[in-house]
């Protein structure tokens, strides 16, 4: 019979680490003896130093440029806005220009003011294009105006010669004429010369009114 011999457990573990640890350092020294290997090695400790260098040097530039393009979005906007302003601010003068036009031509009609001289032109140069001859301007007493429903007024009296379709035609525009002429009453006489028996022409007396408004007669009734 062949003897079995007892091996003591603690010595076989130490031998199997003995083992294991020999062939591990046969395969470190085979990976160490082989080239490439080191390449390998170089080349991930070379990409790990470069990813740390670009993370920490160039933080603050990424951090700048993130600040810059908010900085050139908000400006973008601020541009818009300012343009869209623009835009509004020059429909509102063109429509400002519209109406201006428009008030220029109203206050023309009904001024603010007696404005007799533009009065006067009115109805005289009305008369000088149906060629009417002007004998005599007369004015009477002007009247302020007491509230915003009653105008104030300068009251007239103009004489005129002519023919009768002149003067008819001229009566006829008194109400196109570009200020507020009222027309109380007007009169028709034949216009004979001294020695002649013949009409000459026919003389026309109207009495009227140059009608305007005041600002502050509108304000006391408020």
């Amino acid at each position: 019979m062949k003897k079995e011999i007892a091996v003591p457990f603690g010595k076989l573990k130490n031998s199997l680490k003995t083992k294991i640890l020999l062939f591990e350092s046969q395969k470190l020294r085979a990976w160490e003896e082989n080239p490439r290997n080191w390449l390998y090695l170089e080349t991930v400790f070379s990409l790990l130093l470069l990813f740390f260098l670009l993370l920490f040097a160039l933080r603050p530039a990424v951090l700048a440029i993130t600040d810059l393009v908010g900085q050139i979005k908000t400006k973008r906007r601020l541009v818009r806005q300012e343009t869209q302003t623009i835009n509004q601010i020059i429909v509102a003068q063109d429509a400002f220009a519209q109406l201006a036009g428009k008030m220029n031509i109203l206050e023309e009609y009904y001024p603010h003011s007696l404005a007799l001289t533009s009065g006067l032109a009115q109805v005289l140069g009305l008369a000088l294009d149906n060629k009417l001859t002007v004998a005599d301007v007369n004015f009477g007493k002007i009247v302020p105006p007491r509230q915003t429903r009653q105008p104030g007024a300068l009251d007239f009296t103009l004489q005129l010669v002519g023919d009768y379709p002149a003067i008819k035609n001229f009566l006829q525009e008194t109400t196109r004429v570009r200020r507020v002429i009222q027309v109380n009453s007007f009169k028709l006489s034949p216009l004979k010369i001294e020695g002649e028996e013949e009409i000459a022409g026919i003389k026309l007396q109207l009495r009227g009114r140059l009608l305007f408004w005041s600002p502050k007669a509108r304000q006391k009734k408020r």
